[in-house]
């Protein structure tokens, strides 16, 4: 097995830790209303799916419009 020893210059290890906090601020600043449209959009939730045919004895016509 092969290990390789990292050697970093302090110039490296400081970018390293403001790219870090850079990140950091920039998921903390997200506004609430963004989190909640993210998460909304990536939510496994099951879609409710309309009614489209009911098994019945009497011959009846349903009609509905979808406003949305």
């Amino acid at each position: 097995m092969i290990i390789k020893a990292f050697k970093l210059r302090k110039q490296q290890l400081l970018l390293g830790i403001a790219i870090i906090a850079a990140f950091a601020a920039v998921i903390k600043a997200v506004p609430p209303a963004a989190k909640t449209v993210f998460n909304t959009v990536v939510a496994k939730t099951e879609r409710l799916l309309p009614i489209y045919c009911v098994q019945t004895d009497e011959p009846k016509i349903a009609i509905s419009f979808d406003a949305a």
